[in-house]
C-alpha cells in the first residue's frame, strides 16, 4: 500500500511538473508574441512602415492578437478546470 501512495505521489507531482514547464513555454511564447505586437504598433506610429508594407504588417499583428488571444483562452480553462478539480475535492489532478 505505501509503494501504491509513493508511486502515485510521484505521477501527480511529475503531472504538475509538466504542467508548470508547458505554461512556462506557453509564457515565453505569448510575451514573444505580445513583444512583436507592440514593436509593430511603435514601428507603424514612428512612421518606420511604409504604406506599401502597412497592410502585411497589419495583418501580421491581427494575426499575432489572434494568438495571444487563444493562449489566454486556452489557459484560462486551464486554471478553471484546475479549480473545479480543487471544488469538486479530486485529490489526483489530470
Amino acid at each position: 500500500m505505501l509503494m501504491k501512495n509513493s508511486v502515485r505521489a510521484t505521477s501527480i507531482l511529475l503531472k504538475d511538473l509538466l504542467r508548470v514547464v508547458t505554461m512556462s513555454d506557453q509564457r515565453a511564447t505569448y510575451d514573444a508574441k505580445l513583444a512583436e505586437i507592440e514593436r509593430l504598433g511603435k514601428d507603424i506610429q514612428d512612421g518606420r512602415v511604409s504604406v506599401d508594407e502597412l497592410p502585411a504588417v497589419v495583418e501580421r499583428g491581427k494575426g499575432l492578437l489572434f494568438e495571444c488571444k487563444a493562449m489566454l483562452e486556452c489557459a484560462t480553462a486551464q486554471v478553471e478546470a484546475s479549480l473545479k478539480e480543487i471544488d469538486d475535492g479530486d485529490d489526483a489532478p489530470n
